[in-house]
């Protein structure tokens, strides 16, 4: 897939993501934003990778972290009657486009991550899903996901006080 302009919705999920408390070089980011394109994933869900000209924004700190912010929802009929998604039939693997969803497909989640590329530019706007319907091709809008925040530090799991 080709670089192509963000649509209105990614610009709008980029600058939602980007006022998360504590982003470190957060004005250089924005720059950043203000000049990015996008490439599609290639399984055609909301997922877009960015690119960012260096000649056209700064670099952000090289030590920035990779999963640098995050965000998730798990209100899906929020997101349902926001944006109507398509849920998978009884047999579980056929989208039924008449299907009116039932508790079962309203439960799940969906959560965005921004990711940088380790070095200073932001690198993609990704989106994760559990539930009973099939991953959105665009991202909902803002106002179903909580307030984003900056990612936990990573930690390793420590078998005398962490639960299995």
């Amino acid at each position: 897939m080709s670089d192509r302009p963000l649509t209105e919705r990614e610009h709008e999920i980029l600058s939602f993501l980007l006022t998360a408390p504590g982003i470190p070089d957060v004005d250089i980011l924005r720059q950043q934003a203000a000049v990015a394109t996008g490439v599609g994933c290639e399984c055609g869900c909301a997922t877009v990778g960015l690119n960012v000209d260096p000649s056209a924004a700064p670099q952000a700190s090289p030590d920035i972290r990779r999963d640098l912010v995050e965000t998730t929802t798990d209100d899906i009929a929020r997101v349902h009657r926001a944006q109507p998604l398509r849920f998978f039939g009884d047999d579980g693997e056929t989208v039924d486009p008449q299907r009116t969803p039932t508790a079962r497909d309203l439960d799940g989640y969906i959560g965005l991550i921004l990711w940088t590329t380790g070095d200073g530019w932001l690198d993609s706007i990704e989106m994760q899903l559990v539930g009973n319907f099939e991953r959105p091709a665009t991202f909902p809008p803002t106002e179903v996901f909580a307030a984003p925040a900056v990612s936990g530090e990573p930690r390793a799991w420590n078998p005398y006080t962490d639960d299995p």
